[in-house]
């Protein structure tokens, strides 16, 4: 029975994976430097670089369960007393990871050089033209970050 449920509960990974997914309902994942949404973006800094004094202000916590795909909401209060308890425990985090920086923009490339729905035959029916070109110059634009950032 322990094995079964290893499995399905498990991996093996290095440390710094974790913190690519393992924590999105209290919005600490570490995302791409081209990250959607600046909120996102500032996660990622924090994580990497440590907490700024004073923390930026809270908006109050979701009301039931965090829906994928919604806006992330730290609580930064929340967020550093987890960091302090890693710290603590002398745990591995993003901060003091040599080159987390650089490996966490490699894997969101990974991730954004081809949405998994861009193979999804339903999605790309449920567009229209118009949509379906406006994510397309989108990707496009993503990728062009990317390899602007490493000098191409």
């Amino acid at each position: 029975m322990t094995a079964l449920l290893d499995f399905d509960f498990a991996h093996i990974a290095a440390p710094l994976h974790e913190y690519f997914f393992s924590f999105p309902d209290r919005d600490y994942v570490l995302q791409g430097p081209y990250a959607s949404s600046q909120v996102e973006r500032d996660i990622r800094n924090i994580l990497l670089h440590g907490y700024p004094s004073p923390l930026p202000p809270s908006k109050p916590p979701y009301d039931g369960p965090k829906r994928p795909g919604s806006e992330p909401n730290p609580q930064w209060e929340l967020m550093q007393r987890w960091e302090g308890e890693l710290e603590r425990v002398q745990a591995l985090r993003p901060s003091n990871i040599v080159g987390a920086d650089e490996v966490s923009t490699l894997y969101s490339f990974m991730n954004d050089l081809c949405y998994w729905y861009f193979n999804d035959p339903r999605w790309l029916k449920s567009l229209s033209e118009e949509k379906l070109e406006k994510q397309r110059l989108e990707q496009e634009e993503m990728l062009d970050k990317y390899l602007s950032g490493w000098g191409y």
